[in-house]
């Protein structure tokens, strides 16, 4: 693999500098949530695994990806107190979900939508464990071209119209085209 990643995101693209890969999964994972959430899910599932992975590696816990359970993992990782209670519980509905989506090809559009955000705070989480004091703000749903308004509001308008990407001066060229998106939804809602 590359130093850059393959696929931009606007809510994984800060993990560059970490590990590319990680920005790869999230932005397949973004990519997937509307047209194949059960994809989606899936690279989720392998985002979470990895983020897992790399804490351990942080805190200095051995793994073995090919022996080590993630279940076990997240556990391992809360009973030395690296994981708070909220970032252990997103981290076992991730592999769960992952697992259903997996086993039982289980996943919908909103199931996508939700899990992205619980990884992506996930993300952030471990973001800030290796690079004290960043600040992030909210979730940005990238929207599909091939979405109607009908799944726009499904997924609560809310998180995409106010949303917006974490500071980075890489998207803030982004500005302008979040504004005509904004605008454009904004005038689709109140028509």
């Amino acid at each position: 693999m590359t130093n850059k990643p393959r696929h931009e995101s606007p809510n994984f693209h800060f993990l560059a500098t970490v590990d590319p890969l990680l920005v790869e999964l999230g932005a397949r994972a973004e990519h997937y949530a509307l047209d194949d959430p059960n994809t989606s899910i899936l690279k989720i599932r392998q985002l979470g695994e990895l983020l897992a992975q790399s804490a351990a590696a942080k805190f200095g816990i051995q793994t073995d990806s090919r022996n080590q359970e993630q279940r076990g993992l997240i556990d391992d990782l809360y009973r030395r107190q690296f994981l708070p209670p909220d970032i252990k519980d997103l981290f076992h509905s991730v592999r769960m979900e992952g697992n259903q989506a997996v086993h039982q090809l289980h996943g919908d559009q909103g199931r996508a939508i939700t899990l992205l955000r619980f990884v992506r705070k996930i993300a952030v989480w471990y973001y800030r464990t290796r690079h004290n004091g960043i600040v992030f703000q909210l979730f940005f749903h990238s929207i599909s071209s091939a979405c109607t308004l009908k799944v726009y509001l499904a997924f609560g308008y809310a998180s995409f119209v106010y949303g917006v990407f974490p500071f980075s001066t890489a998207h803030q060229s982004k500005s302008k085209e979040k504004d005509v998106l904004r605008n454009r939804i904004l005038y689709q809602i109140h028509q």
